[in-house]
């Protein structure tokens, strides 16, 4: 395998004579694994403790580990499908690390699938704040739903929109907006070798028109103050510092601010394209330098108002069936009525932040279940955000048979209370069941596929 020769000479004029190490290491090494402790349902501390894998400690996060494991798959593992962790390539934890999230904050992640940043974002926002998670494609928007809802996510509304669409709902609103642009992946070569017979200039092109668009569209959604953090996973000047220099030019409402330090000691400044403009505070993360795969992120902060802030809501139901609180009340979970939102018979239980958006909305934030012949059936999504609030619980250990028996769907034997509960590994939920005269009836469903194709 080499490099197209085209590839080549461009990262012979960036990198100069450290080209020859970074050549070794993207064709000659293995790529870089890496996982991040879901702290929503377990603090990183308790998954050490019953971790199985040999992890290494990420520097610039606190959650992250480089993950020093032949396995290929990790998906099919009750610690994942409890949701303890997401895998996640080191250095596709940086662009989120860049800042210093406030709990308070509303974000918006507008290219989100498959979920790894949006999650960064909800866990450091530790329920007060929320995240809109934006996929233009649809088929892409299901990993993303799968993933929120395997790490049980309750701050978090999926949509599938363009990025002007999406946009025109909000003015001045968003303390920080997420674009995970859309690139030629030149930084994932390693990772994926098939990248190297798909480059070409036109490519890079193309990838560049679509990033302008997108930073132009969601700029507006910004509040004064708000941090607008532009990254790709490319080498690419025209997709990287030109792209940003270029939406500097236009938009005189904005400035380039620093990393967090963490960030910046890992990462070198951006590659400059004129002797004018200095380019440090844009950070670049190459492989042969760190453990990771190539990565690029600029901080934008806005420093102007332009215009008033707007937000486009929804009218939502205020009557709460029978059926839901019924069944709020025998499982003995407690939550505000104004949370609660009904469209058609589907339940959803909305974030704190009571937003929800008039259209393409995959995902309301978790949805309860869905009201049938006078009941409510409680959906997946509830017991894995919820399950250890509930009164009813069954606790498995890893090694126990039952355990495995539960996540094929079947009935297992168990001392549990008549009615619906959740079924936890290590105080992480794995799943709801139904029990009656001490049948468990098990209500995982058969249809997840856990593969690390959901991750990134």
């Amino acid at each position: 395998m080499k490099f197209p020769e085209g590839f080549k000479d461009r990262m012979l004029k960036i990198l100069k004579e450290e080209y020859s190490s970074f050549e070794n290491c993207v064709l000659n090494e293995k790529n870089v694994r890496g996982l991040r402790v879901n702290t929503k349902k377990i603090p990183v501390s308790e998954f050490l403790k019953i971790s199985p894998y040999y992890l290494e400690k990420v520097l610039y996060n606190n959650d992250g580990f480089v993950l020093d494991d032949d396995k290929t798959q990790m998906g099919g593992e009750p610690y994942h499908q409890a949701g303890m962790f997401y895998m996640q390539e080191p250095s596709a934890m940086i662009p989120v690390n860049s800042v210093e999230i406030k709990p308070s904050w509303k974000v918006l992640d507008l290219c989100a699938a498959p979920g790894g940043k949006t999650s960064q974002i909800s866990n450091a926002l530790a329920g007060e704040g929320f995240v809109i998670a934006n996929d233009i494609k649809f088929d892409r928007c299901r990993a993303l739903k799968f993933n929120i809802e395997r790490l049980g996510l309750d701050n978090v509304i999926i949509t599938s929109s363009d990025s002007k669409t999406l946009c025109k709902n909000f003015s001045n609103y968003f303390d920080m907006v997420l674009i995970d642009a859309t690139c030629s992946g030149e930084g994932m070569l390693r990772k994926n070798p098939n990248f190297i017979a798909t480059w070409s200039p036109k490519n890079i092109k193309r990838c560049a028109e679509i990033q302008k668009d997108l930073l132009s569209n969601a700029s507006k959604t910004l509040k004064k103050g708000g941090v607008l953090v532009y990254s790709t996973c490319t080498f690419s000047t025209e997709e990287n510092e030109q792209m940003v220099y270029e939406f500097l030019k236009s938009n005189v409402g904005f400035e380039l601010v620093e990393a967090k330090k963490d960030v910046r000691d890992i990462t070198v400044g951006g590659v400059s394209l004129n002797d004018e403009s200095d380019f440090s505070k844009m950070r670049r993360f190459y492989p042969h330098l760190a453990k990771g795969e190539g990565q690029f992120v600029a901080i934008l902060k806005k420093t102007e108002k332009d215009g008033d802030e707007y937000c486009n809501l929804l009218e939502k139901e205020t009557a709460v069936p029978n059926e839901v609180t019924s069944f709020l009340a025998s499982v003995g979970f407690d939550i505000e009525k104004e949370r609660i939102f009904v469209k058609g018979n589907k339940v959803w239980l909305l974030p704190k932040a009571k937003l929800s958006l008039k259209s393409s909305v995959i995902s309301y934030g978790v949805k309860l279940g869905e009201i049938e012949g006078g009941e409510l059936i409680p959906d997946h999504a509830f017991f894995m955000a919820y399950g250890n609030r509930l009164n009813n619980q069954i606790n498995f250990e890893i090694d126990d048979v039952q355990l495995g028996l539960y996540l094929e769907g079947k009935r297992v034997k168990y001392p549990a209370q008549n009615g619906w509960g959740a079924v936890l590994l290590h105080g992480c939920t794995l799943g709801g069941f139904y029990s009656k005269g001490g049948i468990v009836e098990s209500r995982y469903p058969n249809n997840l596929t856990n593969k690390d194709i959901f991750n990134s």
